[in-house]
């Protein structure tokens, strides 16, 4: 059992993992009908917190008990964690915080210890523990350091771009939590990651494109009116017109799409290795890839006894990514199925492909 203890003064909170799920502990002089009702309020105005149904009082102390459910952490270690997870557990923590702000309570009161955060299929329904009277701070239940570890499971090469930017990003929020913890620097940090929340390019935040543009098509309108009649041909002079016309004004009314972040990162395709090959991520950079133990051929050697000289070819026909065994010894499994020598198999985005050996594998993805 793995067991997790934040201290502040004479209190305490108390996390402890089993095969079952986790047990929350908070020592705290709070009654439990005070606690009940703190629980309640929250629970009626936030949809990503996770509010226990029954609690445990102990003697200065209450607990409960939170079923298996997958946690950030394992989340992280089981996917492929992308910018895009990133930003969504930053908006998640900018919730939290000014619903804590909003409610008047201690924003330490949620536990960010990241396993003890718990999300369903991705991190953007995840759910922050609420513990009230736990009155941690912000060196014992750090935000900047869960959002730091999560940073590092993004799936990014260590001297490209989107991983300086990300180490931009947790300084920001490094130096946020030392200082001043109102508000959240969501905006300051979106901007290191390069991510435009704002409502900008097509999208217009005030009423003069639209009013411009319905200046102008009124003059074509009068145009068209004067030259061509309403019938043959000149009807589908009108229909095409008119369907213009309301096209060019649902992008121009003012406030649509304003909360659409504009990702300027853009999604790369990447053969992420695991097992025997963990640590090892290949951009897809080109049209054909030769996988083999032959230094002198291959463009991915693989230094493994059940990989063969000339093991396989991974390459991309029509924006489509394909596997091929190239009669292997030991063959090339996809997804866990061996392939036949020289098929055609198409590889779809978070499939595996093994060379070999089951611990010889790939994973493709996008980052």
């Amino acid at each position: 059992m793995d067991s997790v203890v934040l201290y502040e003064e004479r209190k305490k909170l108390n996390i402890s993992h089993d095969r079952g799920g986790v047990r929350i502990t908070v020592s705290t002089p709070m009654s439990p009908s005070e606690i009940k009702e703190m629980q309640t309020v929250v629970a009626d105005v936030a949809d990503n917190v996770y509010i226990p149904s029954e609690i445990t009082q102990e003697a200065g102390a209450y607990s409960f008990y939170i079923r298996k459910r997958q946690t950030v952490k394992d989340f992280l270690i089981q996917n492929e964690c992308t910018v895009s997870d990133f930003v969504h557990l930053l908006k998640s923590v900018d919730e939290i915080l000014k619903l804590a702000d909003r409610l008047n309570i201690n924003r330490y009161d949620f536990v960010f210890d990241y396993s003890c955060i718990f999300t369903g299929q991705t991190l953007e329904t995840a759910e922050f523990v609420y513990a009230p009277g736990a009155d941690l701070d912000k060196e014992q239940n750090s935000i900047s350091n869960m959002l730091l570890i999560a940073s590092l499971h993004v799936a990014c090469d260590d001297n490209s771009q989107e991983a300086h930017a990300l180490k931009e990003a947790t300084r920001t929020l490094v130096e946020w939590e030392k200082g001043d913890t109102s508000p959240f620097p969501l905006e300051e940090v979106l901007a290191c990651l390069q991510i435009d929340e704002k409502n900008e390019g097509v999208f217009f935040t005030t009423w003069k494109p639209f009013l411009c543009f319905q200046l102008i098509m009124l003059l074509v309108f009068v145009f068209i009116v004067s030259l061509v009649p309403f019938r043959e041909n000149g009807v589908f002079i009108w229909i095409a017109t008119i369907l213009l016309t309301v096209c060019a004004d649902y992008l121009l009314i003012p406030g649509k799409h304003k909360n659409m972040p504009r990702f300027k990162f853009l999604r790369r395709k990447m053969l992420k290795g695991m097992g025997f090959l963990k640590g090892k991520n290949i951009p897809v950079d080109r049209e054909t890839i030769k996988v083999g133990r032959d230094a002198d051929w291959a463009d991915v050697v693989i230094s493994n006894m059940f990989v063969s000289r000339k093991h396989a070819l991974l390459y991309f026909k029509d924006n489509t990514l394909y596997v091929k065994d190239l009669s292997s010894r030991n063959g090339t499994f996809l997804n866990g199925t061996r392939l036949e020598a020289h098929a055609e198999v198409v590889v779809e985005a978070g499939s595996t492909v093994a060379f070999g050996h089951e611990s010889v594998i790939i994973k493709y993805c996008y980052f």
